[in-house]
């Protein structure tokens, strides 16, 4: 299942998990309604919400669409 083309979303980073095969993240795609969440889990090289997932380290997935790059990051609250 895939986020519907055309709609809006907002991408958060919910974790991030080491494997065998290398670095993966749990994003949350929610609409800018909050209507909805779809949570992805994704690996570098793939494309969420039409951008590309170029690198993730246990606290940052870095993200990039054509000229643009930005960066989602993990915060904890102080009392964790």
């Amino acid at each position: 299942a895939g986020a519907p083309v055309g709609r809006a979303y907002a991408l958060l980073l919910e974790g991030g998990f080491g494997s065998r095969d290398g670095r993966g993240a749990v994003l949350s795609l929610a609409t800018e309604d909050g209507a909805s969440v779809e949570r992805v889990g994704t690996t570098v090289g793939q494309v969420v919400d039409g951008w590309t997932v170029t690198g993730i380290d246990a606290v940052r997935v870095t993200l990039r669409r054509d000229d643009e790059t930005r960066e989602l990051l993990l915060f904890r609250r102080a009392s964790e």
